[in-house]
């Protein structure tokens, strides 16, 4: 049995300086409703790091694929389309 039970948690400070930001915004994302799962162990606020990545992980946003398919083009009418189309062949024709 292992003698450090708390070995996989990390105080808040630690771990702020590990994902990069600073200690009073992770106590805002502790406070979120459905936030950071944390251990409260007395007056200290333990994070269960294996949980807090698994916690991160689910916050990762994906681009709206219906989004990603419209461009530009894709945005002109088919009208535009086909006067450009009609333009490039009156091109083509007097270059002839």
């Amino acid at each position: 049995m292992s003698s450090d039970i708390l070995s996989d948690y990390t105080d808040v400070a630690p771990f702020a300086a590990d994902v990069g930001r600073h200690p009073r915004s992770i106590l805002r994302w502790m406070n979120e409703p459905n936030g950071l799962p944390y251990l409260k162990l007395g007056n200290r606020r333990l994070i269960h790091v294996p949980t807090a990545r698994q916690w991160l992980l689910g916050r990762i946003q994906q681009p709206n694929p219906s989004r990603l398919r419209v461009r530009t083009a894709d945005r002109r009418s088919t009208a535009a389309v086909e006067q450009d189309e009609a333009n490039s062949l009156a091109r083509r024709a007097r270059q002839r």
